[in-house]
């Protein structure tokens, strides 16, 4: 999304090295928390979804968050219509989603009750709503960069965050 929005793109190492050393608006310490073991990149808690408008800012980038919890709160939309017009007025959009459910692989990420939870973001550059797809720049796959999910897989992917996003303003 900072290159979307900047021209200019940090790799992932140099935006998870800010992280590391700007302070979490959500827990003490860091934004980001490195996984407790190397082998299992999932045994840390990469950076909280409340924490990116203050990653973001560091770049430059000024973003809002917003999930079905708080739409009516903060008077930022969510949902699949309120990402559609984001996108379409020109806005840049994560969200958070559960990765395993877009990947096709066995959720792993569950609550207590055995649900799927959120455990993953993605940047959406698209929704192609003709042909039912909705398209992502995903940094946990190789072929991450314009990745193309069925519209139904990524809204209960999504559902697990509580359509959680955060848009640029």
């Amino acid at each position: 999304m900072i290159g979307q929005v900047t021209g200019r793109e940090p790799s992932e190492r140099a935006i998870i090295k800010v992280a590391q050393s700007t302070p979490s608006v959500v827990h003490p310490g860091s934004i980001y928390t490195k996984p407790a073991d190397a082998e299992h990149p999932n045994s840390g808690m990469g950076t909280s979804v409340a924490d990116i408008p203050t990653l973001l800012a560091h770049y430059g980038v000024d973003a809002v968050i917003t999930d079905e919890d708080h739409a009516t709160a903060t008077g930022v939309a969510t949902g699949m219509a309120a990402l559609e017009q984001y996108l379409g007025s020109g806005h840049a959009v994560i969200v958070s989603i559960n990765a395993e459910m877009i990947w096709g692989q066995p959720v792993e990420e569950t609550d207590s009750a055995g649900n799927p939870r959120s455990d993953h973001a993605v940047v959406v550059t698209g929704v192609d709503t003709e042909n039912g797809i909705v398209h992502l720049n995903d940094s946990g796959t190789p072929t991450g960069r314009d990745e193309q999910i069925p519209m139904e897989t990524f809204v209960e992917a999504w559902a697990t965050s509580h359509d959680f996003m955060a848009v640029t303003t």
